[in-house]
């Protein structure tokens, strides 16, 4: 398989993708927005795929709103939880970016991911992607969301707690 049906695959039927489930600040995000959304989109070729050891060793991969595009590694892989979580954060940037939600700041975008990759991990009882502190309260938080905390608090010091790395 190439790297953009894989991504496609684990999309659409990763089991930590059916539980995303949560609304940070009025940004919902849900499980169909990777399963058919996104995967749509890559399916399609309207988000593109790209191998690269351009992509920056600390990130992992990226989602690249002026092209439309995910860069991975080569060193990429589908066995990797680390590798799979920051997918899912990159996808939740295209996601951003298909929904439209316009110029935002750079935290609150950053934050969403965070949230949705630590959410992830937290569905398969992983612990953070590292030890930066960004990461470890997006999984303090993601921890809090369980059935009957659907929604982030605006008062949550987690919304305007990230920047950019």
């Amino acid at each position: 398989m190439s790297m953009k049906s894989d991504i496609e695959n684990f999309l659409r039927t990763d089991l930590g993708i059916t539980q995303l489930n949560f609304d940070f600040d009025g940004f919902l995000v849900y499980p169909q927005a990777y399963s058919v959304d996104v995967a749509g989109l890559v399916a399609s070729g309207r988000i593109g795929v790209r191998v690269t050891a351009a992509v920056d060793s600390k990130a992992g991969a990226h989602y690249f709103f002026d092209y439309n595009e995910i860069w991975v590694p080569p060193s990429f892989s589908f066995k990797n939880d680390n590798d799979l979580a920051i997918l899912v954060h990159e996808a939740t940037h295209a996601h951003m970016d298909y929904k439209k939600v316009g110029v935002v700041r750079r935290d609150w975008a950053e934050a969403i991911g965070y949230l949705a990759e630590a959410y992830w991990r937290r569905c398969w009882s992983l612990p953070p992607v590292s030890s930066d502190p960004v990461r470890v309260e997006a999984m303090r938080v993601a921890s809090g969301l369980h059935a009957g905390t659907y929604k982030v608090p605006a008062d949550n010091p987690f919304i305007g707690f990230t920047s950019w790395h």
